[in-house]
């Protein structure tokens, strides 16, 4: 299996889109690979299509990430991808498959009305929402 997992400063980035870098990881012949995150610069609905073709590109069957937006989770949804939460603090030489929480529903992230609260003090003038309502997270200051 193929695994992407969003990296900065040498283990798991908390912020998935805004990750500096992505590391792809083979578990079937231990090769990885850190490739540039297209989404970090600019999270957008062009730059998360970017971010999936990445994937594709790459047969990436697996996402293993802390946090992730409702946009970009129903991204990786619908592009077939399973995706697994790491345990919070967990060295990335630390991180076991058999450990992970699976993600199966848009539900087990936080909407974006609910982070606004804990992340920008300016409210919904710093938060862009996907087009379904469901409420994407794209904070002003990360």
């Amino acid at each position: 299996m193929i695994y992407a997992i969003p990296y900065q400063y040498g283990k798991i980035s908390v912020h998935f889109a805004r990750a500096k870098q992505i590391m792809l990881v083979n578990d079937e012949t231990g090769k990885t690979e850190v490739v540039a995150n297209p989404a970090a610069r600019n999270p957008s609905s062009e730059s998360r299509d970017q971010l999936i073709q990445l994937f594709r590109m790459n047969r990436v069957d697996a996402v293993i990430l802390r946090h992730i937006g409702r946009c970009m989770l129903k991204s990786l949804f619908n592009d077939g991808l399973k995706v697994f939460r790491s345990p919070e603090k967990t060295p990335l030489s630390e991180v076991f498959v058999s450990e992970l929480t699976p993600i199966q529903e848009l539900d087990q992230v936080q909407a974006a009305s609910e982070n606004r609260r804990m992340c920008c003090s300016n409210g919904a003038k710093q938060h862009q929402h996907c087009g379904d309502g469901e409420g994407g997270h794209q904070c002003c200051h990360h």
